[in-house]
């Protein structure tokens, strides 16, 4: 679902597919390590966007009970 409300990303999703596409084609420990240190700022930023959602249903709930039963 797409709302014009929704949260921006916080992380720069083409420095995080470089750094992992470095990984695979170097194979180099430096590369490895970068690539793995946006593993934490993946998740992190995937359970903001899950807190979000969350937060959208919680607001159709509540829009819902002030319209009364369906």
């Amino acid at each position: 679902m797409t709302t014009p409300y929704a949260p921006r990303p916080t992380l720069d999703l083409e420095a995080v597919r470089t750094h992992f596409r470095n990984a695979l084609r170097y194979r180099t420990p430096t590369a490895m390590w970068t690539a793995l240190a946006d593993i934490p700022v993946l998740l992190v930023e995937l359970e903001r966007l899950r807190k979000f959602g969350e937060l959208l249903d919680a607001a159709g709930e509540l829009a819902g009970d002030r319209l009364g039963p369906a």
